[in-house]
């Protein structure tokens, strides 16, 4: 069999089907290259799973909701014709550019999570968008989010962003979920009137003073006195004060650790005893305890941890 009958038996001929609904699954199809005649069925949802090297002969342009999931390889190109797709996912696909989904400026949900992208300026014209999910990329600066004023959900869990300033612009914006990352200050947040969730867990804030948010009462507090702290999604999204602000805040806990880890680290350079370092330690230990059953604000935790750090040196 030679390389044209090969590629021949790669082909998914979809030309006079009758489709029953409005949906079209592709899935595990590792034999399927060429997708042909999509563009004349009937349909206008059409997903792709655990796929490779796909390609189409003609632009589903009737497509109004397009996913592809785990598909490597595929070649986009083409795709900015789709003017009439409203909901994009593309998640898992190693794309690291995107430059063909900032022409399908009628997108009101973008899917790119699990993928390798860094810049996101060719998004920045997508300005219907009211959902986008960016988790688990490599993304650092979100400038481009600035000008997407409608985005009333935003998705930016495991990335590498440190200032979040931009999301100031985003007035309408409900729902912010930006754990993992290198944020040291959520103050920007407090001019968004409309913002109702707000998950920041594991990142490096340290001060909250002069921030509006919750607990409101007292017991709206968990035991470390920030307030309705679950890890459920489904919890927080399903309280019965669906207006209050909710703040989840373990990353405190991680930030007082890795300031414990970097005296640790430092402790040949810095610390002249080892009966000094170990003193230390063992006031850390109890700083932490205390603090957790007295509420003690983080900020002035870390004020006495310093204090510490300059006893030990001086011993």
């Amino acid at each position: 069999m030679n390389q044209k009958e090969k590629h021949d038996k790669r082909v998914l001929d979809m030309y006079k089907n009758h489709v029953k609904n409005n949906t079209l699954t592709i899935e595990e199809s590792d034999l399927v290259q060429n997708i042909q005649f999509v563009d004349q069925l009937p349909i206008n949802v059409l997903k792709v799973r655990y796929s490779y090297d796909i390609r189409f002969d003609r632009v589903p342009s009737k497509i109004t909701n397009l996913q592809f999931t785990n598909c490597p390889k595929t070649n986009f190109q083409g795709f900015e014709q789709m003017n009439q797709l409203t909901i994009l996912s593309l998640h898992q696909n190693q794309l690291s550019q995107i430059q063909f989904v900032g022409k399908l400026v009628n997108l009101t949900e973008l899917i790119l999570s699990g993928n390798e992208i860094e810049d996101l300026s060719q998004i920045q014209n997508l300005i219907q968008l009211k959902e986008i999910n960016l988790d688990f990329n490599k993304i650092q600066y979100i400038s481009p989010l600035r000008k997407l004023v409608k985005l009333k959900i935003i998705h930016l869990n495991s990335n590498q962003v440190m200032d979040i300033h931009p999301l100031t612009y985003l007035k309408e914006l409900q729902q912010l979920f930006i754990r993992q990352n290198q944020i040291i200050t959520i103050k920007p947040l407090q001019s968004l009137a409309n913002l109702v969730i707000c998950d920041v867990n594991y990142n490096l804030i340290l001060d909250l003073s002069n921030m509006p948010i919750i607990p409101s009462s007292a017991e709206d507090e968990d035991e470390f006195g920030f307030g309705l702290f679950d890890d459920s999604e489904e919890e927080i999204v399903q309280q019965d004060k669906p207006t209050k602000q909710q703040l989840r805040l373990a990353n405190k806990i991680t930030a007082i650790y890795e300031q414990q880890e970097k005296f640790q680290q430092e402790a040949n350079n810095t610390i002249k005893t080892k009966q000094g370092f170990a003193q230390m330690c063992n006031k850390i230990h109890q700083l932490l305890t205390n603090s957790m059953q007295s509420h003690l604000r983080w900020s002035q935790c870390i004020a006495q941890l310093f204090q510490m750090t300059d006893s030990a040196i001086s011993q």
